[in-house]
Formats: C-alpha cells, structure tokens, sequence
C-alpha cells in the first residue's frame, strides 16, 4: 500500500506541474501572424491568433518591401478582427515583410514575429500616352510598364462614340506600346468622329503568370480624320552654279483627290545636317517642288514636305541628305616668271571647290582658252611668245558643275638676251644697232680715238647717252649714232658699253 501511494503522489506531482506550465505559456502574451491560404481574395491574405492577451484595444499591420529604398507603410485593423487582406499598394511580384503590433486594454503591447510573403502577380492597368487621328484610324501609344506579357497576350480597346454605342478592338500585345486600330478591324470606325477611348490587358490562357485581366486605363479623346497621307518619293538634287542651290521634289499623297477641293497647304523644310534647325516656306497651290537658294558653305541639308488640309497636318516626309555642291572659286594666281620667248605662270587651288572635286585647270592669254591642265598640275608654261611684247595670263578651275571665274590677270613680257648687232664709224659719226630682246635699253657708253692724240687730252673721246635719247622699243632693233664733233680726223679706234637694267654689253673696234 505505502508504494501505490507513493506512486500515486508522483503522477500527482507531475500533472500538477503540467497544468502549472500550461498556465505559464498561456499567460504570457504573444500573437502568431501567418497566411491565410483559404482566402479566395486576390492580393496578401493574412490571419493571426493571440494568447495571453486580454481584450484587444488596436492591432497596426506594419510591412514594408524587400528594397533598399522602400518606405515602411502601416494599417490600422479593427481591434474585432483576425484576418486582413491587403490588395492595394502592392507591386506584383515582389518581396515584403509583416508584422503585427497588437495592444491590449491593459496597455500590453506584442509584436508578431516577422513573416516574409511575395506579392502575388497581377497586370498593371496600361496607360494612355496619346492617341493620333488619321485616315480611318488611330494611333494609340501606351507607357511601358512592369508587366511581362508576349504577343500571345492581347490589349483590349473599347471606343464609345457620342451616341454611347461601345467598339471593341481586341489587338496582340505589342512591345514598343503603338496600336493602330483602323477600319479594317472595325467597319464602326468613321472620319471625323469622335471616340472616347480605354483599354485594358489581357493575359492569354496558356500565360501562367496572370490569371485575370488588368484593369482599365485612363481614357483619352480621338478623331479619326481624313488628315493628308505621307507625300512620295521626296527627292533633293543640288542644281547652283554661282551659289549653293537644291531643290526638293515630291509626288502628291495617294489620296490627294479625296480634300484637295477643299483647300490645302505645303509645308517644305530644309534642315542642315546635324541640326534641329529647320527654314520653312508654305506653298499654297498645287506644286511639286521649291528650290532652297544660296545655302551655307560646308554643311549637308536634308527636306521635309508635308501635306496640310482642312482636318489637319498629314506625316512629314523627309529626303535624304545632300551636299550641295557650285562652281569653284578661281584660283590664286600668285607669280609669273618670264623668259626667253616663254612665260610660267604659278597658282594656288580655289579657296572654295564648289564642295566638289576639282577635274582640271584651264589657262588663257589675252582672254583666250591655251590648254587645260591636270587637277594636281599648279603651273603652266607659255611657248613661242615675242619677247617684249605683254601679255595677260589667266587661270580658271573646273568641276562637274562648271567652270570657275578666270583668275586676276597677271601681266607678262618675255625677254630674250640683248645683242649689240652692229657699230658702224663713218668718218666722225659712230652708229650702234643693237637689238633689246624684250627689255628696253637703259643707258650706253660711247669711246673713240681718231688720230690726233690733242682730242683725247681735251675729253672729247667719250660720249655718254641717257634712256631719255634712246628708243624704247623693246620687239625691234634699236639704233643708237652720236657723232664725235670735237674731233679734228675720222674715227680709228672705237669701244661701245650698251646697259639693260639685267645685262650689259661690250664691243670695241679690232
């Protein structure tokens, strides 16, 4: 008996101090938060339990995204409560941390412990950028978002007119964001009417990631209108010969005859290369082509043409881009070296080639065409020219769009060595002839003797005779005679010094 008492005090004991324990955990105050996986909510679900708590006064969620630069965000839950769905404010697959502050009436405060959730996925509603009106259609342009969708995936459009009557337009997913609903997915879609329009994603079935659609975009007004098509075949060729001159030139849109009754206009612009900087000029009648006169030097241009009728601007069609090009400048003619029956002249390259390659070098004497160079040739040669006579020499330089202005003219008179041809003494009289070559003759220098030794004492000898007496003609022979009056015989002996300003000549009697 005494050992079933005593096995008996032992349970005792111990259940005893299992009811004990059970009162301690009890008593302590905790709140477990966890996921509410029976919702059928979309978003985070949420439930909690507490334990050692008396009636509950506040309960705040407080979560934050899993990023470094997110915000912490709280929510006040009604004190009743033990489940909460949060479906606002949630980007779609992201990470974020809960955790509840639960407080008594008691003024106890507990905190959950931390629980980690991921965001569920869901479509974010697109956006409406702008929609553009054209011929039978409109062009609509959504904002990108964080949504990962493919082309299996669709954008449904409503329009909803005036009347209230609703077109739906259903388009695949496109990346770049740009729909254009026509009339050939809606024969609803009129000119000049107005749509109010909306869209929303929708995820296709096989999409494994959403599984409902987004919701609605904001809404923006468009007009479909009979706005001018694109102009064609816009061209521009370079046709200046003195300046830098292009003209454009374009075919009618294709559907000119459908609002040219009503009045239009032509915008032509031209922009240098490089260059948001664009000249316009607005034509006002049916014409095909505008030439843009005396451009800058050293740049390239594109055009523009674009059509404009009564229901607004049609696209802008642009060229390609051009480099006009013109005749060169002349050349710089900066030396000329006369010869002996000949002529160099030496020039520098245009300082200007038309913006295009120099073929050649033409050269002229007196106004009339010699010979044509080579472009790398920079000098010229004139042959069987008459010494002393001038003549006016010229360059010019050529492209493919022409020839350039001659060059300032340059004055040249080739010139061959002087020769004293001839001295002929005639009893006291002494004649020269000499021939100048091209250059006149400066000075000359005249000696004789006769045979009375008295007239060299008295300096009668020696006749010198300035340029003033002396012809100047520098093609014929010029003749030079003085007569040595002081003398008492005739001449026996004679010496003769004839000067040009680059050469001397001697000549004395045998």
């Amino acid at each position: 008996m005494a050992f079933i008492s005593r096995q008996f005090s032992l349970i005792y004991y111990r259940l005893i101090n299992f009811f004990l324990f059970q009162m301690y955990i009890m008593s302590t105050p905790a709140v477990t938060l966890t996921q509410d996986l029976n919702s059928s909510l979309s978003g985070i679900n949420l439930k909690w339990t507490y334990t050692g708590l008396s009636t509950i006064k506040e309960i705040a969620l407080i979560y934050y995204k899993n990023a470094s630069d997110a915000d912490i965000a709280s929510v006040e839950i009604a004190s009743g409560l033990t489940k909460y769905n949060l479906s606002q404010g949630l980007d779609s697959g992201a990470s974020y941390t809960f955790q509840l502050q639960v407080t008594d009436v008691l003024s106890t405060v507990v905190y959950s412990s931390a629980l980690v959730l991921v965001a569920p996925y869901f479509l974010v509603a697109p956006v409406i950028q702008s929609v553009i009106g054209f011929d039978e259609a409109l062009r609509v342009t959504l904002a990108s978002s964080a949504n990962i969708l493919t082309t299996s995936d669709s954008v449904e459009f409503v329009l909803k007119r005036q009347d209230n009557q609703p077109i739906w337009i259903i388009k695949p997913y496109a990346s770049n964001g740009v729909y254009i609903l026509s009339r050939d997915d809606s024969d609803s879609l009129l000119n000049n009417t107005t749509y109010r329009i909306a869209c929303m994603f929708q995820p296709a079935s096989s999409n494994s990631r959403y599984s409902a659609p987004s919701g609605v975009s904001n809404s923006i007004l468009g007009t479909p209108s009979n706005t001018p098509n694109a102009a064609r075949q816009v061209l521009v060729y370079t046709i200046g010969v003195e300046t830098l001159d292009v003209e454009v030139q374009w075919l009618r849109p294709t559907d000119f005859s459908e609002w040219a009754n009503e009045g239009f206009s032509i915008k032509v612009g031209i922009t240098p290369h490089l260059s948001s900087d664009t000249t316009f000029v607005t034509l006002t009648s049916d014409l095909s082509s505008h030439i843009f006169s005396d451009l800058q030097r050293g740049t390239q241009y594109s055009c523009s043409v674009q059509y404009i009728n009564q229901f607004g601007e049609g696209p802008v069609e642009n060229s390609a881009t051009i480099l006009p090009t013109s005749r060169p400048d002349a050349p710089i003619l900066y030396n000329v070296e006369d010869g002996n029956g000949e002529a160099t002249i030496y020039w520098q390259a245009p300082a200007f080639n038309g913006q295009s390659v120099i073929n050649a070098y033409r050269v002229y004497k007196d106004g009339v065409y010699v010979a044509t160079t080579t472009p790398s040739t920079r000098d010229y040669t004139f042959t069987n020219l008459v010494n002393g006579q001038s003549y006016s020499l010229q360059v010019s330089a050529y492209n493919p769009k022409g020839e350039s202005l001659k060059s300032s003219a340059s004055s040249s008179a080739p010139y061959g060595a002087m020769s004293i041809v001839s001295v002929v003494a005639s009893q006291k009289t002494l004649t020269v002839t000499v021939n100048p070559n091209g250059k006149p003759i400066t000075r000359a220098l005249l000696l004789a003797l006769d045979s009375n030794p008295d007239d060299v004492l008295d300096g009668s000898f020696f006749l010198e005779v300035p340029q003033s007496q002396i012809s100047q003609s520098q093609t014929s022979q010029v003749e030079i005679a003085k007569t040595f009056t002081g003398f008492s015989s005739n001449i026996t002996f004679w010496c003769v010094i004839v000067y040009r300003e680059d050469q001397v000549e001697f000549l004395k009697s045998v």
